[in-house]
């Protein structure tokens, strides 16, 4: 059931996927038994997921003539928070600077004109190669980007460049408990068992997704629900049962 749900979370969100894998690591890991019954539940998990994925992969071979699991956009994305125009106008533009303008239209152009008359998976390996090669040559750069995107991606209010103060405020008025309250729920002494850490490989799952690829503060929206487990489980006490008179004097003794 957990692979089913981590699919189609999958199948909704293509970036959500590595959270999944990170969830199948920690079901091998965590999970209580021996270390046989912990792969023999691993390998449930991950049958769950890849039966679930089954379906549109062979959907895609049929009509795109590979077995795509997930979507033909991730090379592009990719691409999208890579390129030198985006460098040029967010990595070393003024801070806050959102992405707009002549060089923002000049990448599309590029990009369609690359693209142009191959299959989808083409397109998308093309622009995915594009992307590994600017960030090969640029190393330095893309950490910084990398830094700038996790930024952009928790940051407690929407850029002061598109939204005005009060919005601001509202927003980290909201975000700032909420977030008190789900790290209070991560320290917890068990939150690293399985189910209880499925929360936690979703989210760094796809903190690490946007750490490269394109990002703002919505791309935080799939792991919403996650942060709310967490907030929820911050909130919550363990209830205390109380002792037996027979349990009582048994301590006693």
């Amino acid at each position: 059931f957990t692979g089913v749900l981590l699919a189609l979370a999958a199948l909704t969100r293509p970036s959500t996927l590595p959270g999944a894998c990170l969830a199948l690591l920690a079901a091998g890991l965590t999970t209580p038994g021996s270390p046989v019954h912990r792969l023999h539940r691993t390998a449930i998990v991950g049958l769950g997921l890849l039966l679930t994925l089954a379906p549109w992969a062979i959907r895609n071979a049929i009509v795109l003539g590979e077995p795509v699991f997930t979507t033909t956009h991730g090379g592009y994305t990719l691409y999208l928070a890579n390129n030198p125009e985006y460098y040029a106008d967010v990595l070393h533009g003024p801070p806050h600077a959102t992405w707009s303008g002549p060089n923002q239209h000049r990448f599309f152009v590029n990009a369609n004109r690359a693209a142009a008359g191959l299959p989808e998976p083409a397109a998308d390996r093309l622009l995915r190669d594009q992307a590994l090669r600017f960030i090969a040559d640029n190393p330095l750069d893309f950490l910084r980007a990398s830094l700038s995107r996790l930024a952009r991606f928790w940051a407690l209010a929407p850029a002061p460049s598109v939204y005005g103060t009060p919005l601001r405020l509202l927003t980290a008025a909201w975000t700032i408990p909420f977030w008190l309250l789900a790290f209070r729920g991560l320290v917890k002494r068990d939150s690293l068992t399985w189910p209880l850490i499925l929360p936690i490989t979703m989210i760094l799952g796809l903190t690490l997704v946007h750490a490269a690829y394109w990002t703002d503060l919505r791309m935080r929206a799939p792991i919403v629900p996650a942060l709310a487990l967490l907030a929820a489980r911050g909130l919550s006490r363990r209830r205390k049962h109380p002792v037996s008179s027979r349990g009582a004097s048994g301590m006693l003794e």
